[in-house]
């Protein structure tokens, strides 16, 4: 069996117990060699790593995170090149309260579709500033599947512009203007929700404004028409991160309140009366501002409940309306809408929407009844339906899948600087719907839940495959996968070692990589071009540091690389 049907995700309920008693055995083996050894190898957890890496930019920037934000100091670490050299405007998709959002591509292959946050930097305040440091700080951190993926920014004389995957699917929001969503795709969403939460407080970050505008689909939804049989497996992504902020563990929030309570609405045209600025996602807590991340479940229990009836839990005429209702905290089921809604449904919605004490956690959400029911349910329609998500059909035999990716990474080997960050921008390119098993197999191995593969979760999954592995060899893979050199395999580190480029990367999509990263056009890549690309996401490298990333990659003293050269460096990454 393999280690997928054992993990958080299973849909199978005849485990025996012999299979139960093995894995135990596996866990408690891979504690007993955390406490032991690898403490003593890998001394950094993961929060300790994201720490450092945000200290070394406050030594370069000092005002970063101590509440003063110089415009200056923000503009200086980012690219200069006119984002119109690399991109070229399509449309207007997007428009917020200080930015626009357009859909974009790229200059060298039209084919290569991105988002594109536009910041008047002229204008903005200092105090909106902030959120957009804070929200490009956090992206260029974040490591997740369900977490927008960020590019890079660029600054010109007039505009701020950070650059994102394209989600095709648009807004959760905008999905459930004309009905609710069915319980099953709604039981989709809020999983990957939870879980992205999960990952994001084991940082100690408060999302603090999670909605359905700022939960997007990756890709477009199409829906069988008269098929009631019909299940689509929704992927989403969480965006705008502007007002995130780092929680320690146990500190309570005692300033800045979010929301602020005003006396007449601004409404969304052409949606179900949705007020913006208004606190229909927000704990009384954070209202009363003495509140930590528990802030951030009461708005999944909001989110869920607006999912499955199509309105807020919480409604009133006026802002302080709205205000006066959710203190209150009285969740109504009463409308038709909910007589086709199941009772362990509600039960989660009231567990979730309770006050800050008593509300329950996310890994007591995440076990819920419901999510159980929820894949049984999935399990028996993936067997009868012939409407299917490609990713249910695909990982229908994902025992077979995962003996490959097995395989995979026991081939694995340590790959230079340079084929490390190419591939890392391969695997940006490749389209979320064939990701999906890959992801899976890789939620499998992060057998905790946040959102990343410590060494005890790689050794217990392992070892599901292969008891006669030993400590040593394992470790050896893990650190060949584990670039950062952190405690934990990250989300796109376990992908760079999983997937099969040799599969999905064409030779255009090669073509396309050398080049984005030939900067001046000149038919080479040289340490130059790496400086700029590290640039555009405002990460400053040294110029012997970059010469010798591509020194390395060609094995030589020249500090370029050649179009011949970079395929074939690349081809020896894929074997």
């Amino acid at each position: 069996m393999g280690a997928y049907q054992c993990s958080r995700y299973c849909d199978c309920s005849n485990n025996t117990d012999t299979d139960i008693s093995k894995k135990e055995k596996l866990k408690q083996e891979a504690s007993r060699i955390v406490e032991n050894d690898l403490m003593k190898r890998f001394k950094n957890n993961q929060q300790r790593y994201y720490q450092m890496i945000q200290q070394q930019q406050q030594k370069q920037y000092p005002s970063i995170g101590n509440g003063y934000y110089n415009k200056f100091q923000l503009f200086e670490r980012f690219s200069s090149t006119h984002v119109q050299d690399v991109y070229e405007f399509e449309e207007l998709i997007g428009k917020g309260h200080f930015a626009q959002v357009y859909k974009v591509h790229s200059v060298v292959d039209p084919t290569r579709k991105y988002a594109i946050k536009s910041i008047d930097k002229n204008t903005i305040s200092e105090k909106s500033l902030r959120r957009v440091n804070i929200e490009i700080e956090n992206l260029k951190l974040f490591d997740h599947p369900n977490i927008i993926k960020y590019h890079g920014t660029f600054i010109d004389q007039r505009n701020i512009h950070i650059v994102m995957e394209l989600c095709e699917g648009g807004e959760v929001f905008q999905k459930i203007t004309n009905q609710p969503m069915p319980e099953l795709e709604s039981s989709q969403v809020i999983t990957q929700v939870l879980y992205t939460l999960k990952y994001l407080h084991s940082l100690n970050i408060a999302h603090r404004d999670l909605k359905p505008e700022n939960i997007m689909f990756s890709e477009i939804i199409e829906s069988q028409s008269g098929a009631e049989s019909t299940f689509n497996d929704p992927e989403i992504k969480i965006i705008d991160f502007g007002l995130s902020k780092k929680i320690s563990k146990g500190q309570l929030i005692t300033e800045d309140t979010i929301i602020q309570d005003q006396p007449r609405f601004t409404m969304h045209q052409e949606m179900f009366n949705s007020i913006v600025g208004t606190p229909y996602y927000v704990a009384p807590e954070v209202l009363s501002q003495y509140y930590d991340e528990r802030c951030d479940i009461w708005s999944v229990g909001v989110i869920m409940y607006i999912l499955l009836c199509g309105y807020p839990p919480f409604n009133g005429k006026t802002s302080r309306d709205v205000i006066h209702a959710l203190k209150q905290g009285y969740v109504n089921f009463k409308g038709e809408e909910w007589s086709h809604v199941s009772d362990e449904a509600k039960d989660l919605i009231q567990r979730l929407i309770k006050k800050q004490e008593s509300r329950i956690s996310i890994e007591e959400a995440i076990r819920h009844k419901w999510f159980d029911d929820m894949r049984m349910q999935k399990k028996t329609l993936s067997s009868s339906s012939t409407h299917l998500d490609s990713s249910i059909q695909i990982t229908q035999n994902l025992d077979e899948f995962e003996q490959h990716i097995f395989e995979r990474l026991m081939r694995h080997k340590k790959l230079c600087r340079f084929q490390q960050i190419i591939l890392k921008f391969l695997f940006d390119l490749i389209q979320s719907s064939v990701l999906k098993p890959y992801i899976r197999v890789f939620q499998a191995a992060d057998q905790s839940g946040n959102g990343c593969v410590t060494f005890a979760d790689f050794y217990s999954f392992m070892r599901t495959f292969d008891l006669k592995l030993t400590l040593d060899q394992l470790q050896s893979i893990f650190t060949s996968i584990n670039i950062s050199g952190s405690i934990c395999i990250t989300y796109s580190e376990f992908m760079m070692a999983a997937i099969d480029f040799e599969k999905f990367v064409q030779p255009q999509d090669l073509d396309y990589a050398f080049k984005y990263f030939d900067t001046t056009n000149q038919g080479i890549i040289s340490h130059k071009d790496i400086m700029s690309i590290k640039r555009r996401k405002g990460i400053v490298v040294s110029k012997s540091e970059c010469k010798q990333i591509i020194r390395d990659a060609v094995k030589n003293k020249s500090d370029q690389i050649k179009f011949d050269q970079f395929t074939k460096i690349m081809y020896q990454a894929f074997d």
